[in-house]
Formats: C-alpha cells, structure tokens, sequence
C-alpha cells in the first residue's frame, strides 16, 4: 500500500464516513464552481456517457447543480476532519495551496510540479452553458455558491 493515494473520482466525497477515521488517512477533496462543474457533466452526458443510466439521470443542470449541492453538503459534514481545497484557488495560487497540501500529506512540497496547472476550465461555463442553464444553475445552487466565495 502506498502512503499517498489519490483518485479523481468524484463519489467518494458521499462516502467520506469510510475515510475520515481511518488512522494516519489524510482526506483531501478538492472541489469546484458549480457552473463549471454542470458544463462538464452536461458535455459528458451529451457526449459520451448518455446512454448510461446511472450517468444519464443527471442529465440537465438543476439535476447536476442539486448533486453538487450534496457534495458540498458532505464537505460540509467532514470539514474539520479532511482539508478541502477550492479548484480555483488551487489554480490562481497553486504554489500556497501546495505548500497547505504537502504538510498535510508529509512530503516536500517542492515536489509538486506547479507549472502543470493550467488555469483554462476555470470560468469555462461561460461559453458552455446557456442563459437558460446557467439560470437553472443559479437558482437551484447560487445562494451556497455566494458562502463559498463565488460570484
């Protein structure tokens, strides 16, 4: 088993109750502008994963915007036992946010390669979604956005 593992899927955060007690087991969940998060569902959906059901039930932005809604939810819930890190601030400042991680994790943060991260899905929504989807979006998550910093 190795000391630091990570995984990019995104339902673990409704399972974090399986994690956050396990000694020595750093939690990290790194989270993201609901809008830029429905974009790219939506375009996956479209795309790719329409014709699987479980994926599919989340196919317009009120449904996506309410899931990310319990994501945020359950961050929430574990806030004082995991670090949770905000996308866009790991990507405006990533060398600060490296640093926070690398402590948490217990190795040298200059390890990380921060010229990796690119700053370009950040804000994306603008020319993914609709008027129409990004109001649906706002009506259903805007004011829990506005408590997380997004404008």
């Amino acid at each position: 088993y190795g000391r630091v593992v990570g995984d990019k899927y995104t339902d673990y955060v409704f399972n974090l109750n399986q994690f956050v007690d396990i000694h020595g087991m750093a939690v990290v969940v790194i989270y993201r502008d609901c809008r830029d998060v429905v974009a790219s569902y939506l375009e996956r959906v479209r795309r790719h994963w329409g014709r699987t059901p479980v994926l599919s039930a989340f196919d317009a932005p009120d449904k996506i915007a309410q899931r990310w809604l319990s994501a945020v939810s359950c961050v929430d819930r574990y806030g004082d036992r995991i670090c949770a890190i905000r996308y866009e601030d790991f990507v405006h400042e990533p060398r600060r946010e490296l640093v926070r991680l690398g402590r948490l994790l217990g190795v040298d943060p200059d390890g990380f390669c921060a010229d990796l991260v690119r700053t370009n899905s950040v804000g994306s929504y603008k020319h993914r979604l609709s008027g129409e989807e990004l109001s649906m979006v706002m009506h259903t998550a805007g004011p829990r956005m506005a408590e997380l910093g997004y404008r």
